[in-house]
């Protein structure tokens, strides 16, 4: 399938044109990334806590942003999920209160990160019925472990029930409910359960209003060495990228492919910085998906350079380089406009969990085809015209 047939455009005769625009692209990012103070990082890279709650009801939000600015746990991100915006995502700056002490966020204290990131987040949002009583030392029946529960019901559980099943059926029962026991009422379908065993429960239990799904912490050492092993993953990417197009085709292939990936990744990046999102590991993959798909695309018009080198000797570089690219353009606007609807869906449908990284490859490959047409080319015709000796054919 082609969309266009004998198509002759001059791709590299404005190449000067579109190097600077693109050189001005990487310099507005940069600039605007040094006086943001550099990227947005995540938790992933800057430290601090995760935690997604699920609520009996859609919470009030200022309110929750309000408990949350007493802690002083420096910057705060809120987010709500689900069409009855029950679910909450809440991102925190550090483990600790500010002027507090730094020994709980050392690498060796993942559980006490993890307390902490419950005690002074998790715990502030609870209702005032809640956390009295957790005072009187009642558990949380929508949060409680299995061990927990279980050794509430070893004391009223006839000997033929087994508190430790009784306990699991509690816990597959509130998973069926997202989580959340609504009243107490529910558990009188699980087998064994006698008048005796929910009073048990009622007296030493408590349904609290919301459902802890997930807390994930990452101390400042190691947010700094994920930093580092992600600039590491591009980084050696780039280079075997380098290795490979050098024995395949030849070296000024391979620097006219890595220069093209490299601008790639930094325009990504700047537009990436300038709408203010989270930089997170999982951006760092959309990154290196997109050096993947932009390689791919590149390597196919090297390859039909190579060949119409073959044919086409007494033709200068230019000219063999824009009939390469007019004879894969359809196959590269295909490939493109095809993915493109896919990340499209994935970034009005997707979800707010997935849409900066479909956000990432959305710019990556409208990226990473302009460079493909526009740069690697062109950097071959200037490497021939400043080094002609050492760019023979």
């Amino acid at each position: 399938m082609r969309l266009f047939r004998d198509t002759n455009i001059d791709f590299l005769g404005k190449r000067y044109i579109f190097l600077g625009l693109s050189g001005l692209l990487i310099l507005t990012g940069i600039i605007f990334i040094i006086m943001k103070g550099g990227l947005n990082f995540g938790i992933d890279f800057a430290g601090g806590a995760m935690i997604r709650l699920i609520f009996q009801s859609a919470p009030q939000i200022d309110n929750i942003r309000r408990e949350l600015s007493n802690l002083k746990l420096g910057d705060t991100e809120i987010q709500t999920f689900g069409l009855e915006r029950k679910e909450v995502l809440i991102r925190v700056e550090r483990l600790i209160p500010r002027g507090g002490s730094t020994d709980a966020a050392s690498e060796e204290s993942e559980k006490t990160l993890e307390e902490l990131a419950s005690e002074t987040v998790i715990n502030s949002l609870r209702s005032t019925t809640g956390q009295d009583a957790l005072k009187r030392g009642l558990i949380d029946l929508n949060n409680a472990g299995r061990e927990v529960i279980q050794k509430v019901l070893e004391e009223v559980v006839a000997s033929s029930s087994s508190p430790q099943e009784m306990a699991q059926q509690i816990i597959e029962l509130r998973d069926e409910n997202k989580g959340l026991l609504s009243s107490f009422e529910q558990l009188s379908s699980i087998p064994g359960m006698s008048q005796e065993v929910m009073k048990t429960l009622k007296e030493k239990s408590f349904l609290g209003i919301f459902h802890i799904a997930q807390v994930e912490t990452v101390g400042p050492k190691v947010g700094a060495d994920l930093r580092r092993k992600a600039l590491a993953a591009i980084i050696f990417a780039l280079i075997g990228t380098l290795l490979y197009i050098t024995f395949r085709f030849r070296f000024r292939f391979a620097v006219a492919a890595i220069m093209a990936l490299v601008h790639d990744v930094i325009v990504t990046t700047s537009f990436f910085a300038i709408s203010g999102r989270e930089f997170n590991l999982p951006i760092v993959a959309a990154l290196l998906t997109i050096v993947g798909y932009s390689l791919n695309d590149t390597i196919v018009i090297f390859d039909r350079v190579r060949d119409n080198l073959k044919f086409m000797r007494r033709d200068p570089l230019e000219k063999i380089i824009n009939k390469s690219i007019n004879q894969t353009l359809s196959r590269t606007i295909l490939t493109s406009g095809t993915t493109m609807i896919v990340v499209l869906c994935l970034y009005f449908l997707g979800g707010t969990v997935i849409n900066s990284f479909a956000y990432v490859m959305m710019v990556g490959i409208i990226t990473g085809t302009y460079s493909t047409v526009y740069i690697a080319g062109a950097i071959l015709v200037i490497w021939q015209k400043l080094s002609p000796a050492k760019a023979k054919r």
